[in-house]
């Protein structure tokens, strides 16, 4: 059993794990109404904020430093979920090519996609003035506001229809769900892609489990 968290990590989160804010989507065109400056524990510099927008631009390996500061600073074990939590967690107990169904006209009510999102991601909801959907688990931004990534490596088929841990070495790891710059095929639940460990942009960002015992 495992906990998800509702929502993407935050840049409000992350600058106050690692007093950085690596986002592109930081200025006051991106959030006029939460836009913020604050000053840096780590480097006294003053570094401005959409506080409510996902985290982004963070590779897998900046993702790796924020939990294992966090853990020291909390005690709880938070890590990424795999990619087989990740799909379970998306698909809510359905079936279907999303969540709410197979129609992809119905997208814009449950994700941020290139249709609604005016070229950036937008504060998670439930905090945006307009919130779209939860999935049937209470999960929102699953199919869209930023891609995230997961903790397995990367192979081209997956084996196993039980909890699939991946391969154990890889090149690249796996990052699943759509953003704001994606059509409707690219936010399915089944959609994966895989970036290097190295690689982070404006559209990838990451959401925390915990395993429960």
């Amino acid at each position: 059993d495992f906990e998800m968290m509702t929502t993407e990590v935050t840049q409000s989160m992350y600058f106050e794990v690692m007093g950085v804010n690596p986002s592109h989507f930081k200025d006051p065109e991106h959030c006029p109404s939460s836009f913020e400056t604050r000053v840096s524990h780590t480097t006294g510099a003053t570094e401005t904020l959409c506080p409510n927008n996902p985290v982004e631009r963070v590779s897998y390996n900046d993702v790796q430093s924020f939990i294992s500061l966090l853990k020291v600073r909390t005690g709880i074990n938070y890590r990424l979920p795999t990619e087989a939590e990740w799909e379970y967690a998306a698909r809510a107990g359905s079936e279907t090519a999303y969540s709410f169904g197979e129609d992809a006209a119905y997208i814009s009510a449950h994700a941020i996609n290139y249709i609604n999102s005016g070229d950036r991601t937008h504060e998670v909801a439930p905090i945006r003035s307009y919130v779209n959907l939860a999935n049937a688990f209470g999960l929102y931004d699953m199919h869209g506001n930023v891609r995230e990534w997961t903790q397995d490596w990367y192979t081209k088929s997956p084996r196993g229809t039980v909890d699939p841990v991946g391969p154990s070495a890889g090149v690249s790891r796996v990052v699943r769900g759509g953003s704001w710059t994606h059509k409707a095929m690219f936010l399915r639940s089944a959609a994966r892609i895989d970036y290097r460990p190295s690689f982070g942009d404006n559209h990838v960002g990451f959401r925390l489990v915990r395993t429960l015992h």
